[in-house]
């Protein structure tokens, strides 16, 4: 996957410059196919978004629940979300290890 900046740089060169996937291919090196996918079309790269709070938490936080639920509606749509109890592997190797980890905010 192409940084954000890669991306930018290839619908520059398309749209506003005019230039052939061939053309820009040659220019970054990149695959043509990768070059041609973010050319020609309007795609994003996904983001993952990671939240340490409980949906609850999330009306607390703007100070509004109708707000935070309109939000969260909007932000989970077409998600997956996955709820993961239990302690951290890597704080559980840092107390093993003796070293005190960090607090979360």
């Amino acid at each position: 996957m192409l940084a954000m900046s890669d991306v930018n740089c290839i619908k520059n060169l398309r749209n506003n410059k005019g230039l052939s996937i061939s053309q820009i291919q040659k220019i970054l090196g990149a695959n043509w196919r990768t070059a041609k996918k973010y050319a020609d079309e309007d795609h994003i790269p996904n983001e993952t978004l990671r939240i340490r709070k409980s949906y609850v938490e999330w009306g607390k936080i703007f100070g509004d629940d109708v707000l935070a639920t309109a939000m969260l509606d909007r932000i989970v749509h077409h998600s997956t979300t996955f709820n993961i109890k239990g302690g951290s592997y890597r704080l559980r190797e840092k107390v093993k290890a003796g070293i005190q980890p960090a607090k979360m905010r």
